[in-house]
């Protein structure tokens, strides 16, 4: 019998890369978000003239080598699970010399440039900080992580939960095992970093994925600081990310109550897709781990993007499915014919509740509440967009209802069902037609 390479479990049948299935799709899911992280940085690197940002995004790019030499000395071949952008055919270990040198030729192309500005950089960061930050609204204020104590001199941050590998951590209940490195708070703004005010801020180049303050260049950051003064203004979206970062760190251990209510602010007036499916997701599973019920029917999920997160809080607070998300749920479920669903939806939905509506009158109980969730596949879930979480806590396992084997023969039975209706009402319909002819 092998071992899973990862947690050690005993496998009978383990997979190609030599793990189990819980691990295998935690894994996959961390290192399709580690590898995104990589090619946005290799493309900046590549185009970016700012050395100061190259030289932020080489540092973040070795770091997340990092993570992923941890797991090939683990025994996990990832050459099998992801491809670069760049189409690379390194090893890993060579990608990352290679990544290292370019560290440290960009170190020494901005050392050089440093010489020069070194007494305008500080008059930068002493004439506009107090300035900006001043006008930040004290309920902002209160939510933002700063400091004019260098983090770089830190490896833990005093006043903030981070980890060193081997370390433990409670979260939800459960004790968490820290395996692999951490990095910083991406959302920390430290007062000695240089700022400088744009002549013209909508020509301030666009921040990439996983933006974080150290990497954003001085008018990136005064452009961060200054919409801070009023967050519901529209801005390019990774400001909103960067800002939402440490509301996550809030929602987790923190001012839960503000935070919670501040990006309630943020989802009513940046209406971004991915912002609103990590910031939702968040939200439901930071409420349901503790506690805080009552919270949820504030937060404005869309059916249509229903998922494991929401499913798990509706079958726990017995909350019934609606005919939306019995919809939104045929691609997870498999159900393909869907040509009455969009030819038409408003008589699909009006059979599917009276379908639904028979099946809880037949059995007494409604979906959600009559079958065992409780023995769901757990399946990890990506929870959280801040990056300096922890994997485990990143990305917790919970039970995965989609995957429970009543929970899908009975929503494509629902909508099989309501299908082979229309499709009967038709027939008849015109059958009657031809009668009065």
């Amino acid at each position: 019998m092998a071992k899973c390479n990862l947690c050690g479990k005993w496998l009978l049948f383990p997979s190609k890369f030599g793990l189990c299935d819980d691990c295998e799709n935690f894994v996959i899911l961390d290192l399709k978000n580690r590898i995104r992280i990589i090619n946005d940085s290799e493309r900046i690197i590549k185009t970016s003239n700012n050395p100061t940002t190259r030289l932020s995004r080489c540092k973040l790019l070795k770091e997340q080598i990092e993570h992923l030499l941890e797991y090939q000395r683990k025994g996990i071949d990832i050459n099998k699970i992801i491809r670069f952008a760049s189409g690379s055919s390194q090893s890993m270990n060579e990608y990352y010399n290679f990544i290292d040198g370019q560290y440290k030729e960009i170190l020494e192309e901005k050392e050089d440039i440093d010489v020069f500005k070194k007494t305008k950089r500080k008059e930068i960061v002493n004439r506009n900080y107090p300035q900006i930050v001043r006008h930040i609204p004290e309920r902002t204020k209160r939510l933002i992580w700063i400091t004019d104590k260098n983090p770089d001199e830190f490896e833990v941050w005093p006043n903030m939960p981070f980890y060193k590998s081997d370390e433990y951590i409670e979260y939800a209940g459960i004790k968490i095992s820290i395996t692999i490195g951490q990095t910083n708070e991406p959302s920390l703004i430290f007062t000695g970093w240089p700022i400088s005010r744009p002549e013209n801020p909508e020509n301030v180049e666009p921040l990439g994925y996983y933006p974080s303050y150290s990497n954003l260049n001085p008018q990136q950051r005064w452009r961060y600081l200054d919409w801070l003064y009023d967050i519901s203004k529209p801005i390019d979206i990774g400001y909103v990310f960067l800002y939402y970062y440490g509301l996550e760190r809030h929602l987790v251990m923190g001012n839960f109550e503000e935070a919670f209510e501040e990006i309630l602010y943020l989802l009513k007036y940046h209406n971004h897709p991915s912002f609103k499916n990590y910031s939702t997701t968040a939200l439901i599973i930071s409420c349901y781990n503790k506690g805080k019920y009552e919270l949820i029917p504030r937060i404005p999920y869309d059916y249509n993007n229903i998922n494991s997160a929401i499913l798990l809080f509706k079958a726990v607070k017995n909350i019934r499915l609606t005919p939306e998300e019995v919809i939104a749920l045929s691609n997870a479920v498999g159900f393909k014919n869907k040509r009455y669903i969009k030819k038409y939806p408003d008589r699909f939905k009006k059979i599917l509740s009276e379908k639904m509506l028979e099946d809880e009158n037949m059995y007494g109980e409604h979906l959600l509440k009559r079958i065992d969730w409780t023995n769901s596949p757990k399946k990890a879930v990506i929870t959280y967009a801040n990056i300096s979480f922890p994997s485990e806590a990143r990305m917790p396992k919970i039970n995965d209802i989609i995957s429970n084997l009543d929970f899908r023969i009975t929503i494509v039975d629902f909508l099989t069902e309501t299908h082979e209706k229309i499709k009967k009402d038709f027939t008849q319909e015109k059958e009657n037609k031809k009668k009065q002819i």
